[in-house]
């Protein structure tokens, strides 16, 4: 792996700790990826333990990084943040700013004032006295309730389910253009990892978050689409993208500025139509590009921090990036009702 891409993987590590999911999803990545020898099948890969697999990235990334470079160990940091992150009281406590004891009480967690608005009774709890429950109950009577940068709380108001890293790392920063603070507004993303996976993440998650969800697939996904819709909540949406991967919803000149910009010293500046190609999908052109250009291989994530850093207006992006804002800026304001 190179610098920056480990850069972007450990970014991704950190930014957002629950659900577990989206540190499988990380692993998931560098895996596929990375991994030289032996070659993982994807449905290989999708039933691996989540041990083994953060096992296996730690080893790649362990691999990448020079022995001398002691202070760069992600093997260390990832056991930190496992620690950190599935340990439930560690938990609770980020998500709530309060200190808890190590010895679970539920007397003193009943009267403690960030807790009583979920109304606990011993009956919830079927014998189960412990932070787990206590998280799990949290859960299902309510959903997450997420630490803005200034120690409040807010609630999270809308789930959008993506296939990949992309609208993972891009969907918050178009927003802004249309005045949508995602963070501010509640609205997380999670990048499920392929179309079968954004199926599999719907299932899971549509009976255990009472917050709408937006299923945003590519244009190849209509048989997933046609898995999902009959169990479809009333409050959650689809949408396929009409145009192909959410990387054609880039503007050609957003994607020549950010290639000239970024490799201004190591190729000859490229012009408008050795980007805009007819009939080609925008990953299939720059994926040449790079090939052509000797800039290694087109990785999407490190593409997309790029294209984050030169995002200036609406004009970036095509007429269906409006509609997609628009659909979200709609189920949010129907979840504020």
């Amino acid at each position: 792996m190179s610098e920056e891409e480990k850069k972007i993987n450990f970014e991704r590590l950190t930014r957002f700790k629950y659900p577990p999911e989206r540190l499988f999803r990380v692993y998931y990545d560098i895996i596929l990826k990375h991994l030289i020898y032996p070659k993982i099948s994807k449905k290989f890969l999708q039933n691996l333990s989540f041990h083994d697999a953060e096992k296996l990235a730690s080893m790649i990334w362990n691999n990448s990084t020079a022995d001398d470079q002691t202070g760069n160990n992600i093997h260390r940091d990832i056991i930190n943040l496992d620690i950190h992150t599935f340990n439930t009281r560690y938990v609770l406590q980020d998500l709530f700013f309060i200190k808890l004891p190590e010895e679970f009480n539920f007397e003193k967690i009943s009267k403690n004032p960030v807790f009583s608005k979920y109304n606990l009774q011993k009956s919830d709890f079927d014998g189960l006295f412990s932070y787990d429950k206590l998280y799990e109950l949290i859960r299902k009577k309510n959903v997450f309730l997420f630490p803005k940068t200034d120690k409040t709380l807010y609630r999270a108001n809308l789930l959008i389910i993506a296939e990949g890293v992309t609208e993972e790392l891009l969907l918050s920063e178009i927003g802004k253009l249309w005045g949508i603070d995602f963070a501010e507004a509640g609205i997380q993303i999670y990048g499920a990892g392929g179309k079968n996976q954004a199926v599999k993440a719907y299932n899971e998650n549509k009976n255990r978050l009472n917050i709408p969800i937006l299923v945003l697939f590519d244009s190849d996904a209509e048989e997933n689409e046609e898995l999902i819709k009959p169990i479809l909540r009333k409050e959650d949406k689809i949408y396929r993208i009409k145009s192909g991967e959410f990387e054609d919803l880039l503007s050609d000149s957003l994607i020549l500025n950010t290639i000239n910009d970024r490799y201004k010293m190591n190729i000859t500046q490229l012009k408008l139509e050795d980007i805009k190609k007819e009939n080609h999908r925008k990953t299939e052109v720059l994926n040449d590009i790079f090939k052509d250009n000797g800039l290694g291989d087109f990785k999407k994530s490190e593409f997309s921090k790029l294209i984050s850093q030169h995002i200036e207006s609406k004009e970036d992006f095509s007429d269906e990036a409006d509609k997609i804002m628009k659909e979200i800026k709609k189920m949010f304001k129907n979840k504020q009702l």
